[in-house]
Order: structure tokens, then C-alpha cells, then sequence
């Protein structure tokens, strides 16, 4: 019984690891209006992070297009 249950938890954790593990960070919709027509495939994860944390900060949208075009670089 014992072995079944440990079983069952070390399969449980395997497969939450994996599912996690598959989730790439995607660019919000509201991000690629300031990116348009640009190669988003080559960014990293931080820089998606980065993005969209300043697509959702204060100020204008120049400053957030000025912002998001040198991080995307």
C-alpha cells in the first residue's frame, strides 16, 4: 500500500513537473501592438518578462514604445 501511494505521488510530481516545464513565456496582445512586424521569435524569457512588465507600467505610450523597441533589441 505504501509503495502504491508513493507511487502515485512521485508520478503526480513528475508529470506537474513536466507540464510546467513546457509553458514558454508568450508576449501579451498589448505588447505586440508596440512590436509590429517584429522578429519576436529570437527573445529570450527575460526579455518577454520585461516586456510586458512595461507594457503594464506607468506613462505614455511613446515612453512604453521608446521602453519596449530597446528591450526587443
Amino acid at each position: 500500500m505504501k509503495t502504491l501511494i508513493a507511487t502515485a505521488l512521485t508520478a503526480s510530481v513528475l508529470f506537474a513537473g513536466a507540464a510546467s516545464a513546457t509553458t514558454a513565456p508568450r508576449l501579451s496582445p498589448e505588447a505586440l501592438r508596440y512590436l509590429p512586424n517584429a522578429e519576436t521569435v529570437a527573445l529570450t524569457d527575460t526579455q518577454i518578462h520585461q516586456i510586458n512588465a512595461a507594457v503594464h507600467a506607468g506613462g505614455n505610450y511613446n515612453e512604453k514604445r521608446s521602453v519596449i523597441r530597446s528591450l526587443a533589441q
